[in-house]
């Protein structure tokens, strides 16, 4: 992310416009690099609120959440941001095209995508460079993939979903289930790796490049299709009942108080789903709407 600003002109002391719901990693990131961030609202169909002003930044981070798209075509005619202002966060969005059938993450001049988070694999993420003078810039740097072995959570995931497919028993939600009672997770720093690119493990890009694209669309469409009546039976609000044509949804997203949330997850305890409160917030002056802190995942990583 920081390295694509960086390609967009952004210095330290840069005013960056983000949506104020956003994870804490990301402000984090930004404020570690010395830029300076300027939050600005989402509707409850997570787009930008193009009924408040522009935001005063020189730059506009937009997100495709989860694999929904961001109308950057609204971002460039009603706020004026130049293609050349905007970096699209698509960490959620590999696969996934807008009503245009245009790619998410190459709509803008800068781009990212973090496939590890669509695919189970140990590392890996796309810096888009989309605007042909800025590739001229960035130059070529040729990161030759390196083997790396799996951590042990990765391969304990393996052999979960391995195990859980043969027998039936849900380990992996049985796992999270005892780490969220034993372990708390808080996020203290962030270590920004951005100035130091580091090349894909050769176990992730293998598994990418093996991935059958049209079989994980079927599987993600289907899986989220299948779903949505049963959040809505649980009393759970899916922010998007009907599935946009394009989209390769990282996960459903639901509105869902926690009693409501716990019924979701029993209903979905034996398919050995992830359901997750998103995100880890910022810090507290970016105050949150209600609605935006009751919003849940049914995560599609399998």
């Amino acid at each position: 992310m920081c390295e694509g600003l960086r390609l967009l002109g952004a210095t330290r002391g840069s005013r960056i416009a983000v949506p104020r719901f956003i994870c804490s990693d990301v402000t984090a990131s930004l404020c570690c690099e010395g830029y300076l961030v300027v939050p600005y609202e989402i509707t409850n169909q997570l787009q930008p609120d193009f009924s408040s002003p522009r935001p005063d930044a020189e730059y506009v981070l937009i997100v495709n959440y989860f694999g929904f798209a961001c109308d950057v075509d609204s971002v460039v005619r009603i706020w004026g941001f130049t293609a050349r202002q905007i970096l699209e966060d698509n960490a959620h969005g590999l696969f996934s095209r807008d009503s245009g059938n245009r790619w998410l993450g190459q709509r803008t001049a800068i781009g990212f995508t973090s496939f590890r988070k669509t695919i189970r694999v140990r590392d890996g993420g796309i810096l888009s460079v989309n605007d042909p003078a800025l590739a001229k810039v960035a130059g070529s740097r040729e990161l030759k993939p390196e083997p790396r072995p799996n951590p042990w959570g990765l391969t304990f995931r393996y052999l979960s979903a391995a195990l859980s497919h043969r027998t039936g028993i849900p380990l992996m939600n049985i796992s999270r289930k005892v780490k969220r009672q034993f372990v708390e997770v808080t996020v203290e720093s962030f270590d920004s790796y951005s100035r130091v690119p580091t090349a894909v493990s050769t176990s992730s890009l293998a598994t990418l490049e093996a991935c059958d694209v049209t079989a994980e669309t079927t599987r993600r469409r289907s899986l989220y299709e299948r779903l949505v009546p049963v959040v809505e039976r649980c009393g759970g609000i899916a922010l998007f009942p009907d599935l946009p044509k394009g989209v390769v949804p990282y996960a459903l997203p639901l509105l869902a108080r926690p009693e409501t949330l716990k019924e979701v997850r029993r209903a979905l305890w034996r398919r050995d789903l992830e359901v997750f409160q998103w995100p880890d917030l910022p810090p507290n002056d970016f105050q949150l709407p209600e609605w935006q802190r009751h919003l849940a995942l049914v995560s599609f990583l399998k």
